[in-house]
């Protein structure tokens, strides 16, 4: 439930950055929180790569004796795989979080810099935890719940700095090209029906 709340959350941010009406239908929103539930899994997992990689690495080295070479591959997989994975999920959202048709594109100028402070905020936090938080030693065993909400809350935030770079490029490129590019959902059913209507009156 927590999931599903703070994917809700994240929507109506989205929508709020591209000043958009939430207007979909709940069960909609509840698949599509679903999934983003999952996605939120899958980073989490290769975030935790990024961060207890290390101490992974060393020991599967140490357990099967392969050369120093391996460290330095381990390292180099385990970033890319987090990187693919931050990519994949925040490219997902940056399509399905919006109430509009916005073209779906891998990387945009503000998902690249969301992935990019998403991994760079994961290990700053992690030093901070370990270095000076100390949240182990004064809160105990629910330190572990505290670090993780904070490194929620912070991800959370780097996604939503990168959906308002995409946002508000999106209105640049619309008042340079005199186009709308951010078409909201149900827009061209509304335009539809009111040409129909039009042609029906005398």
């Amino acid at each position: 439930m927590v999931g599903l709340a703070a994917a809700d959350a994240i929507f109506k941010a989205v929508n709020r950055a591209y000043e958009l009406q939430e207007t979909r239908p709940w069960w909609m929103l509840w698949g599509i929180s679903v999934l983003m539930v999952l996605g939120f899994a899958l980073v989490i997992i290769s975030l935790a790569l990024v961060v207890f990689g290390p101490e992974v690495g060393t020991y599967v080295q140490s357990l099967t004796g392969l050369p120093e070479a391996f460290l330095a591959l381990w390292n180099l997989v385990r970033w890319s795989l987090a990187f693919l994975a931050v990519t994949v999920v925040r490219a997902l959202l940056y399509y399905v979080a919006p109430n509009a048709k916005v073209p779906f594109k891998w990387i945009t100028p503000g998902g690249f810099a969301a992935t990019v402070l998403i991994l760079l905020s994961s290990v700053g936090l992690d030093l901070w935890v370990a270095k000076f938080g100390h949240y182990d030693q004064i809160y105990g065993q629910i330190g572990a719940i505290i670090v993780l909400m904070l490194w929620l809350y912070v991800t959370g935030l780097m996604a939503l700095i990168g959906a308002e770079i995409n946002a508000v490029l999106a209105r640049i490129a619309e008042e340079r090209k005199d186009t709308e590019i951010i078409q909201p959902q149900g827009s061209a059913n509304q335009s539809s029906t009111q040409i129909s209507n039009t042609g029906e009156q005398p």
